[in-house]
């Protein structure tokens, strides 16, 4: 019987992880594979090929498979809690915008984040607020001050994305729809970026 590599990963994910839903395969097979496969037509295809019960869940035929050289797979069981933990997670597209931004400059100032996306500081800190309370970021204040346009002296806040945030981000980069947009606007200066309209 010929398999194909992305159905001998998928089989691979599976009998580690027997207890993943749908998305999770998704998600596993993306990090694995660092691309977009479809994971129902694999499923299908392992089925046919009788590789996996007919059932809703994905069960794998341990008979059938015993045989068969499958890819090892180095994905944590951490990291599979994680992806259970992220399922829950929703988030807006300005959200996800922060989120990859984040991971381009792997660390952005509230002001620099206010900037880039032309929001008020209070709604970035908001959602930043949020992404935080979801472990996507973690956030501090630096030790040295800076002067703002008034002349008051403060300690900016950075933040930093989580191991979680960026799990995130590694399976749901190619989803975020402006990327393009943000990666031009990244190569400018600070100053000039304000000149720009970012449509978030």
């Amino acid at each position: 019987m010929k398999l194909g590599d992305s159905e001998k990963t998928v089989l691979a994910i599976l009998k580690k992880y027997p207890k993943i839903n749908d998305k999770q395969l998704n998600d596993i097979f993306t990090i694995i594979t660092k691309k977009k496969g479809r994971i129902d037509t694999i499923t299908h295809s392992l089925k046919i090929k009788g590789l996996m019960s007919n059932s809703k869940d994905f069960s794998v035929e341990k008979h059938a498979i015993k045989n068969i050289d499958l890819p090892k797979i180095n994905i944590s069981k951490e990291y599979v809690k994680i992806l259970k933990e992220m399922d829950e997670i929703k988030l807006g597209k300005l959200g996800k915008s922060i989120i990859y931004v984040l991971g381009k400059t792997e660390k952005s100032s509230l002001q620099f984040l206010s900037t880039f996306f032309q929001k008020p500081p209070k709604n970035i800190y908001a959602i930043l607020q949020r992404l935080e309370e979801k472990n996507m970021l973690i956030s501090y204040h630096s030790r040295i001050k800076r002067v703002n346009s008034s002349g008051r002296k403060y300690h900016p806040k950075y933040c930093v994305l989580t191991d979680h945030g960026k799990l995130w981000l590694e399976i749901n980069e190619n989803r975020i729809e402006n990327r393009d947009q943000i990666d031009l606007l990244l190569k400018e200066p600070e100053e000039k970026i304000q000149e720009y309209n970012l449509k978030v």
